[in-house]
């Protein structure tokens, strides 16, 4: 926990992500931003950590409550409003000092713009996504030896840049929040480990693994498909000794576009 002291952490997205956010603050992250426009609904109640009493509440102000119960030391910054109608100038300071920016938002606009801006100023992102119904997860490690995002989803952000009135954003609206928390579990040591590279070996070589397998897929249900390919079929085979919760991860380095706006003129 001492090594995390000096640590902190932004989330854009404060939804289903509320128990990766407690989890840091228990943790022991001291600094901890969070980025949201909506507001706690009912409808959120079953697959998050909000509860009864946060509904109609801003979702950072409800979440930056919860955090201090948990760690009454965090310093928690709560920003309630949209992130892209922050001013790059404004964006650029807020996330000055921050150590790892994570993107939990469905939204292809602000997870372009979190590549965009977490880029330029050199900062560690991961970006968490589910797929339908929670049945099978995404994460993209994004660090400045890795690909950025855009590159390691080239297909989904060629889709939508070909037929811009397409919607290729990640949902998972009935996911359960078990399959929420597993996928965050997996967030959650890669955000630690990345804090911690420097300071702790065992954290320093999972990061070294990172560098090069940087996009991971998470398979919750055991009849999951990936854009309708038994990904995980293929890589372990039918047995029923792989049934679910299995992950595999991913050298995206070839698949860089040297066409890139975000990091093409880098490769």
């Amino acid at each position: 926990r001492g090594h995390l002291q000096n640590r902190h952490v932004a989330f854009v997205g404060v939804g289903a992500s509320l128990n990766l956010i407690k989890g840091c603050a228990r943790t022991g992250v001291s600094r901890i931003s969070l980025f949201d426009f909506d507001t706690v609904e009912v409808a959120n109640l079953g697959r998050t950590a909000y509860e009864m009493r946060d509904v109609g509440r801003p979702k950072v102000e409800a979440a930056r409550d919860h955090l201090l119960q948990v760690n009454p030391f965090c310093e928690v910054r709560a920003h309630h409003g949209d992130f892209m109608a922050i001013e790059d100038d404004e964006l650029a300071a807020l996330l000055e000092d921050v150590n790892v920016l994570v993107m939990g938002t469905d939204a292809q606009q602000v997870q372009l713009r979190g590549n965009r801006i977490g880029r330029e100023l050199g900062k560690s992102m991961v970006f968490p996504g589910f797929y339908r119904r929670a049945d099978g997860g995404e994460i993209v490690v994004v660090t400045p030896e890795t690909p950025c995002y855009r590159c390691q989803v080239l297909s989904r952000f060629e889709a939508r840049e070909q037929d811009p009135s397409g919607n290729a954003d990640l949902r998972a609206e009935a996911g359960l929040i078990f399959d929420c928390d597993h996928l965050d579990s997996i967030v959650g040591k890669i955000v630690v480990a990345l804090l911690l590279k420097d300071d702790v070996e065992e954290f320093g070589e999972f990061c070294r693994h990172l560098a090069t397998h940087s996009l991971i897929f998470s398979k919750h249900h055991p009849s999951f498909l990936l854009e309708g390919v038994d990904l995980f079929g293929d890589f372990y085979g039918q047995s029923p000794l792989a049934y679910a919760y299995q992950t595999l991860w991913l050298d995206p380095r070839s698949w860089r576009d040297p066409g890139c706006p975000i990091c093409g003129g880098e490769h």
